[in-house]
């Protein structure tokens, strides 16, 4: 099914900027343990649907999390910059990996998070993160 977070996915790992430092660690919901840092992870924070004047759902909206992680504070607010410039420079209206996106618009400033080492080790993980709102239609439009 066609979601904001696979148009999302898409635009990062087709921009040069991101893919120089992620390639296409670009993850939506989770990431495993092991996960090669740098990387992405996209989350649902919260979606709407809104309905055609011909009956059916037209359009949704969701809020995506979008996280740039690395294991230093100073790596996770580069890759933020690239991803926070690749999302913000152009206006998206267009198709991506299926998704007929209408707008995409940046809903909160950026925060940091730091995630301590749960296994003994001195590996913190960093966090920069921010969302951004999506709007696309349920189906290709003409």
């Amino acid at each position: 099914m066609a979601t904001g977070v696979a148009a999302i996915r898409h635009m990062l790992v087709t921009d040069a900027d991101v893919a120089s430092v992620v390639g296409n660690r670009v993850y939506p919901d989770w990431l495993s343990q092991d996960t090669e840092l740098p990387a992405i992870c996209l989350w649902t924070v919260s979606s709407k649907s809104f309905g055609c004047m011909d009956g059916g759902l037209g359009m949704e909206a969701n809020n995506i999390r979008v996280e740039s992680i690395a294991q230093s504070r100073s790596e996770a607010d580069e890759l933020w910059l690239k991803v926070n410039k690749a999302l913000t420079r152009t206006n998206k209206k267009g198709l991506y990996n299926g998704v007929m996106v209408q707008s995409l618009d940046q809903s909160t400033g950026s925060y940091n998070m730091a995630d301590r080492p749960y296994d003994g080790s001195d590996r913190w993980i960093y966090r920069t993160i921010q969302s951004f709102e999506i709007y696309y239609y349920l189906y290709e439009k003409a």
